[in-house]
């Protein structure tokens, strides 16, 4: 018989195995609950490489580079660096990071997300660099119903590249892995605030994710006991 580890997102602990923290800009899985998305900083330290799209937990998802003067999903970015949609200017740059002096770097390559069923969502990370190289530090989510951008959270380094939208596309579930460890992340879509969990005891098999009702999943992790998350304990209707 399968083990099963419950995963209780709410402000202060889960079921599972410990607390979950609110982030907007989160710094640790350990920080302390907070809100909004701070700007977007270059760290002054030597920061870990970041989970890459190689990565072996990782599964094949359709996310696409998208580059100047290229249009992706109804997305353009152009020769200015603006995005647009449908011929919408939605942001006139993109910033990617400020250094410690003020000097602000902009996006030369953009990674697109699969759409959310209805279409209206998509997330962006815009990257330093035309290639692999360079950091993907800033995360943007896209709502083409309101046509607008809003700065978001996703980990530290913007989590992998994968996501799995709730049927009515009000969240959205991503996993962040660092150095081993990895922890899913849940947003809520409509206000940008996103929760994530405590590091699991082991490796998640991304192919097993099941929606199992509309706030709940389940993934099968290595070990072969079973996670299973609530978002309404954290996200709780109204």
């Amino acid at each position: 018989m399968l083990q099963l580890n419950t995963l209780r997102l709410k402000p202060i602990h889960i079921v599972w195995v410990g607390m979950v923290i609110a982030i907007a800009g989160c710094t640790s899985p350990q920080a302390q609950m907070r809100e909004s998305s701070p700007p977007v900083t270059t760290p002054t330290a030597v920061s870990p490489t970041p989970s890459t799209p190689e990565d072996a937990l990782e599964q094949a998802q359709d996310w696409l580079d998208l580059l100047p003067g290229e249009t992706v999903r109804d997305l353009s970015f152009t020769q200015t660096g603006a995005l647009s949609y449908q011929g919408t200017i939605l942001l006139s740059e993109i910033p990617v990071s400020t250094s410690s002096d003020g000097a602000v770097t902009y996006a030369k390559r953009l990674i697109v997300s699969p759409t959310s069923p209805s279409g209206r969502y998509t997330i962006l990370k815009a990257c330093e660099e035309v290639t692999d190289e360079g950091l993907c530090w800033a995360i943007y989510k896209v709502d083409r119903t309101q046509q607008t951008v809003q700065t978001v959270s996703i980990g530290k380094y913007g989590g992998l590249d994968w996501v799995q939208w709730s049927a009515d596309d009000r969240y959205a579930v991503f996993l962040e892995k660092m150095e081993g460890t990895a922890w899913f992340i849940v947003m809520d879509l409509q206000s940008g605030k996103s929760s994530i969990s405590d590091e699991m005891p082991t490796q998640p098999e991304l192919d097993s994710f099941t929606w199992t009702g509309d706030r709940t999943f389940t993934v099968t992790l290595a070990d072969q006991s079973q996670f299973q998350g609530d978002i309404e304990i954290y996200f709780p209707p109204k």
